[in-house]
């Protein structure tokens, strides 16, 4: 198999992290790329708290430019990993925050319902939650994504979201659960075209996260056992 170029679609999880000591070199895509030789380029159009919607547009933005329509794109390598952010499970007294919004004091405002709202998390979760995208929505934005890129001929590799640090989910009961559901909805869909390239990653482990406080970024060892499963799954020798 000859890729030429690799362009990465994702979330925070798919950027660096220098602040928990995951530098570029670090990352499971700069370890995919360098694995492929000197030959091989990179284009990381990943963004921070990004649901499947909004990267979905950023994708057709960028057709025209890294992969356009009726031109030569069975080199590219298209990876997309996302879900993590339309799964998350949010009390619904989250949606205070918008009050950051009022003038002068809206943040004070904010810090001060934050410090009663955050004690009472979880239950508050248990009685009324909400996630930033429904998985309707997230099944219906996922396939148009990925019947986009079928049509530009690229190759497509998408990643499974690895279970949240079990800390996450003591904090925010069902988050586990909604990742889940995610997840078999990105392998349904998956499933129905042979040629995707799914990356299972049910063994990443509580200790492959920067955290448990954090619990859903991806720490050194985490970055080296997704390029491993990649490697293997697309079978390169590096």
């Amino acid at each position: 198999m000859k890729i030429e170029k690799v362009i990465v679609y994702g979330d925070s999880t798919s950027l660096p992290r220098p602040t928990d000591l995951v530098e570029t070199p670090d990352t499971y895509y700069w370890k995919f790329i360098r694995s492929l030789g000197d030959e091989c380029s990179l284009e990381n159009r990943s963004v921070g708290g990004v649901s499947v919607k909004k990267l979905r547009r950023k994708m057709l933005d960028d057709a025209h430019y890294l992969f356009p329509e009726n031109f030569l794109n069975d080199k590219k390598l298209v990876i997309l990993n996302m879900g993590v952010v339309d799964a998350g499970v949010h009390p619904i007294t989250y949606k205070l925050k918008a009050i950051i919004r009022v003038p002068i004091l809206g943040r004070y405002i904010w810090r001060a319902l934050a410090k009663t709202i955050n004690p009472s998390r979880a239950k508050i979760i248990n009685i009324w939650k909400y996630s930033t995208t429904s998985s309707a929505k997230f099944s219906l934005e996922f396939e148009k994504m990925i019947k986009f890129l079928l049509d530009r001929d690229v190759l497509i590799c998408v990643l499974l979201t690895p279970i949240p640090h079990r800390y996450l989910e003591s904090r925010s009961p069902g988050f586990s659960e909604n990742v889940k559901k995610y997840n078999s909805i990105k392998t349904k869909i998956c499933e129905q075209y042979p040629a995707i390239y799914l990356i299972n990653l049910d063994k990443f482990l509580d200790t492959y996260y920067v955290s448990d406080r954090d619990g859903h970024h991806y720490s050194k060892a985490g970055h080296s056992y997704i390029f491993n499963e990649i490697k293997s799954k697309l079978f390169l020798n590096a």
